[in-house]
């Protein structure tokens, strides 16, 4: 941050993209949708009384939890600084005066408030006009946008927040700069962290059929399945860019999920939105002109995992159901691209197999619950009570599918497709011994709160899971001497 020194008493400071990266009003209307929908489709009738009317009644509608939006911590900490040297604090803000009553309350920082009321949209020449009718024409202004300009060319300084293009320029040739907080724009990898690209991994089970049952080398079955992969990426990045929204409240009371980007306000909700509905349609068209079943299959899982989103995750032991069944249909959809029959030993391997994982991605957060002496997961009907059932059930099913799978490598019926079935046996002490390794880590409360992104990130399982998918291909084409058969 650089700056001047500063000669004016006050200070004024705007909240949206200011103070905070986030904007109250989006987040509002974010969380009126997710608790009133009817209430969320009345409050724009109010928009035919302006812009101030429909904040004002979206405010009455919904109470935003200022206390847990991202804040700027260093513009915070200079505020301070200036608090305690004497200056007087303004915030001023198109925000509705219950948001801006709220933050301020809360940061207890500011002397005085202005902000829109119901009537006046307090933005631009307005906000100016109020500013000079509080503290005269002596003042300095921290704003982030276009809209601020106006405001800066009458201050006696300014103070330049944020990254807009093209926002820096303009207000250094209208007033004196005193302060920048100027931040960095989201970068790729920040991007790829809110959708979690990382995830597409996940996806790569749908190439778990062509693996098991394609007899032979076919071009147009690996070209759907290529492009199946990016459509249904695609579609669970967007996904989880609305999950996110959804429960952007939950995640910032997490300890761990209060840094995902929405959350932190690292990226723009607004950008994240429209990004999002755009790698949605996109998805869909790419499924709808590869196969219109697989193009059925996404939009199924759209409303199992809005479904999920809205109600089912508050529903013990049926959330892990749903979770398992989500997994599982991805191998499902792989079939469907490759026009491959599934068999049912197969299915019923991954489905107790991800059916443990999703248990242990329970434990986990109750593990982590427990070392914070808290009983109750936030927004879940679990209780760490509930690790007694859980903790035997997850490994039980564990075992399990370990035993499917070598009924399923032993199946006569399976194993006529592979040169040298003996050695999935190979694959099975693998897969044993991965499962076996990421419930040791959950015992020891090191397992991140999802296990699928424990083992992305973990050396050992990508090493592992590698070594199991080469068992898999060289079983299906390399002959292996005879002593090695079955």
């Amino acid at each position: 941050m650089e700056r001047t020194a500063l000669v004016s008493c006050t200070i004024v400071v705007d909240l949206d993209g200011t103070l905070t990266p986030t904007d109250t009003l989006v987040e509002s209307l974010i969380k009126l949708f997710r608790t009133s929908p009817f209430q969320f489709l009345c409050s724009w009738a109010f928009l035919s009384f302006g812009i101030a009317a429909f904040k004002q009644k979206v405010s009455e509608l919904v109470a935003l939890d200022v206390e847990k939006i991202p804040y700027r911590a260093d513009l915070l900490a200079f505020l301070e600084i200036e608090k305690r040297r004497g200056k007087r604090l303004v915030l001023a803000t198109a925000a509705d005066r219950q948001i801006a009553s709220a933050v301020a309350a809360h940061l207890n920082l500011f002397d005085d408030i202005l902000s829109s009321d119901g009537r006046v949209n307090l933005k631009g020449s307005k906000k100016l006009q109020a500013i000079q009718e509080l503290v005269g024409g002596n003042f300095i202004y921290a704003g982030d946008s276009r809209a601020d300009l106006e405001i800066w060319k009458a201050a006696d300084a300014g103070i330049l927040v944020g990254n807009k293009a093209g926002v820096a320029e303009k207000a250094g040739d209208l007033t004196r700069v005193s302060g920048n907080f100027a931040s960095s724009r989201p970068g790729l990898a920040t991007w790829l962290r809110a959708f979690r690209v990382s995830h597409w991994l996940k996806n790569g089970l749908m190439f778990i059929p062509a693996i098991a049952g394609m007899t032979s080398a076919n071009a147009g079955a690996i070209y759907n399945l290529i492009n199946g992969f990016v459509a249904f990426g695609m579609l669970t990045s967007a996904t989880y860019i609305f999950n996110d929204l959804w429960d952007l409240e939950s995640d910032r009371r997490h300890p761990t999920k209060c840094r995902r980007p929405l959350a932190a306000g690292d990226v723009s909700i607004v950008s994240s939105i429209v990004i999002g509905i755009t790698m949605f349609l996109i998805s869909l068209g790419i499924g709808y002109q590869l196969n219109f079943r697989f193009f059925l299959g996404l939009l199924l899982y759209v409303i199992v995992t809005t479904a999920y989103s809205l109600a089912i995750k508050n529903l013990v032991i049926i959330d892990v159901l749903v979770l398992a069944i989500l997994l599982n249909f991805r191998v499902v959809l792989g079939g469907l691209l490759c026009n491959i029959a599934i068999s049912s030993w197969l299915l019923a391997f991954s489905y107790t197999a991800f059916f443990s994982l999703a248990i242990l991605k329970r434990c986990t957060e109750l593990i982590k619950l427990k070392a914070r002496k808290l009983t109750w997961t936030d927004g879940r009907g679990y209780s760490v009570k509930d690790l007694k059932f859980l903790w035997p059930a997850g490994i039980s099913t564990t075992i399990c599918s370990i035993v499917i799978f070598l009924e399923y490598v032993s199946n006569q019926e399976i194993i006529i497709n592979y040169q040298s079935p003996a050695l999935l046996w190979v694959a099975g002490i693998g897969i044993t011994y991965w499962m076996s390794r990421l419930w040791i880590i959950t015992a020891r409360g090191e397992m991140d709160d999802d296990p699928i992104a424990f083992a992305i990130k973990d050396k050992t399982s990508l090493i592992t899971v590698a070594i199991i998918a080469f068992v898999f291909l060289v079983s299906r084409t390399v002959p292996t001497p005879l002593f090695f058969s079955q």
